[in-house]
């Protein structure tokens, strides 16, 4: 009976011992398992973010191809400004060399009646330009007296 004691003891401590080393291996499992999931959570957030950053890397070309056409549209409206600058220049001094061959002028008085011309006929073309370009592009309306000082420079 002492031998079976024995050997049943020595059983239990066997099969304690084993018990232990299990508890332990399942404690790593579960050590592994938790930084399995951290990771795995990780991955999500950096999935997402990799997903946000190609939205906004679309949208940003969107916005870079609207921003080419504006553009476009702006070399072209100061193009169109320049050929209408340059007829206008080209009217005006017509009109002045006509206003002197018919009623020749003296002094400073023709002078200042000639800048008197030219200034309203340059604040005419000023205005109807500036007519042109909001109605081509309302968001500037806002922004009339400048675009206004814009237009006038460049006249």
């Amino acid at each position: 009976e002492a031998r079976c004691f024995s050997v049943v003891s020595g059983r239990w401590q066997d099969l304690d011992a084993k018990e232990a080393a299990l508890n332990d291996e399942a404690q790593e499992v579960l050590r592994h398992a938790e930084a399995s999931w951290q990771r795995a959570e990780a991955l999500a957030e950096v999935q997402d973010v990799l997903k946000r950053s190609a939205e906004q890397a679309k949208q940003l070309e969107a916005e870079a191809e609207a921003l080419a056409e504006r553009r476009q549209e702006f070399e072209a409206q100061e193009a169109w400004l320049q050929c209408l600058e340059a007829a206008w220049t080209l009217a005006v001094n017509q009109v002045c060399a006509t206003g002197s061959a018919d009623a020749p002028r003296e002094g400073e008085v023709a002078a200042a009646q000639e800048m008197d011309a030219a200034s309203s006929i340059r604040q005419a073309v000023a205005q109807r330009i500036l007519e042109d370009v909001l109605r081509g592009d309302p968001r500037l309306e806002p922004l009339r007296e400048e675009v206004l000082q814009m237009v006038l420079s460049s006249l």
